[in-house]
């Protein structure tokens, strides 16, 4: 029987069931490599006249760190969404390994891990909260345990009573919700489980996580991504000290593309917002 508290629910479900469905999903599952290239890329949202992201063109090689770094609205999460096949490019094309992202939306999807910053939290198990991005791999709870020792997300269950098998979040029978940064932590973990993927994307990773736990990710930073094409969006310039390479967007463009030392040396766009943040890093 349907209650009055359950149909802000149902218009939910009928809403969902109203989106139109994706094409572009033509039963190719390979591995693609983790080679990126954006070729004249232009993206305007449905109802605006302004667009989010004007003429792109950057390349990101196999195995690089990169940080895409910008004020709000400069047009980094559009970036990561159009690399995500979560929206068409307006303009131009957008590849992965070789492969157009518009027309291998299933082996796209399949080469990427990636945390939004508006990550999950599932009303289930921690090991269910981790495992759930990639529910093909069958990995012990030794493996669960040793991923999470090299990534040092451990702790979290360990505080545990029951382990892995801990049930979280607001509903669970002993309301034994997680902290954000706890949760953004499971968050991170469930991307490095998809052992697979060539690409880590990781929006906004320490932005719930106190001081101590986002410099400990910045050193555990080459276990968590291994040898995987990462990207790195963040306000955070701290960042900055781990990655190869910073893409600097401003009103929807690439307008500075280098190492810290680089873009440091230039005195530009990249350099003002470092020096605006320098207090935080020494």
């Amino acid at each position: 029987m349907t209650t009055v508290k359950g149909i802000p629910y149902l218009q939910e479900f009928f809403y969902l069931d109203s989106i139109e469905r994706e094409t572009g999903h033509n039963g190719q599952t390979e591995a693609l490599d983790g080679n990126i290239e954006f070729e004249n890329v232009s993206f305007t949202y449905p109802n605006t006249d302004s667009p989010a992201l004007k003429d792109i063109n950057v390349t990101i090689r196999k195995g690089e760190k990169i940080a895409v770094v910008g004020e709000n609205g400069s047009g980094k999460s559009t970036f990561i969404n159009l690399l995500c096949g979560m929206y068409d490019p307006t303009e131009g094309s957008i590849r992965l390994g070789g492969k157009d992202v518009k027309s291998n939306l299933s082996a796209v999807r399949n080469a990427i891990s990636v945390v939004f910053q508006d990550f999950a939290r599932y009303e289930a198990s921690i090991r269910d909260n981790i495992t759930v991005s990639d529910t093909e791999r069958k990995a012990s709870d030794d493996e669960i345990m040793e991923l999470l020792r090299k990534i040092k997300v451990d702790d979290i269950v360990n505080e545990q009573k029951n382990g892995l098998d801990e049930l979280v979040g607001s509903f669970s029978e002993k309301a034994n919700n997680l902290s954000g940064g706890q949760w953004q932590k499971i968050s991170i973990a469930r991307a490095a489980y998809r052992s697979k993927a060539r690409i880590m994307i990781l929006d906004e990773p320490t932005a719930a996580l106190d001081p101590m736990a986002e410099a400990q990710l910045y050193r555990n930073f080459a276990s968590l991504t291994e040898g995987k094409t990462t990207i790195l969006i963040s306000h955070r310039l701290g960042i900055a000290s781990i990655v190869d390479r910073i893409l600097v967007f401003a009103d929807g463009r690439i307008v500075e593309d280098g190492s810290h030392k680089e873009l440091m040396r230039k005195n530009g766009y990249y350099a003002r917002m470092y020096n605006a943040q320098a207090q935080w890093y020494t």
